[in-house]
């Protein structure tokens, strides 16, 4: 029997958090991903990212309770290669008393379940 192949690659899952102030969309690349990750300065002005790939396994958003008498809503789209392959999630809450919740993988014939490279 040989032995279990050796992965040279070094492999960190990390959970990430991003706020979104305003109320309207935020778009996340995989190099605000990678960027996250952190970079390494190498003199001259120049700097490495610690990480040159990432893929997303799952997203979980929360949107503030709305005031009385409104709602609020949110929402994830993955972007396919054509708008047919694109697929949008969302919830919405009209309850003061608790928030809009979502949480969503990215499906598997998407761009977004691959690993990705900085932009």
């Amino acid at each position: 029997m040989a032995p279990p192949q050796l992965n040279t690659n070094v492999v960190v899952r990390h959970k990430f958090r991003f706020r979104c102030t305003a109320a309207s969309q935020y778009v996340i690349t995989s190099s605000d991903l990678l960027g996250a990750c952190g970079v390494t300065g190498i003199g001259g002005g120049n700097s490495k990212a610690l990480a040159d790939s990432c893929r997303i396994v799952e997203l979980a958003m929360w949107a503030p309770p709305p005031s009385q008498g409104s709602y609020a809503t949110i929402s994830v789209e993955w972007n396919g290669l054509t708008q047919a392959n694109t697929v949008e999630f969302s919830d919405t809450t009209v309850s003061t008393a608790q928030p809009a919740f979502l949480r969503s993988r990215p499906p598997p014939s998407n761009l977004a379940s691959l690993w990705q490279n900085p932009l």
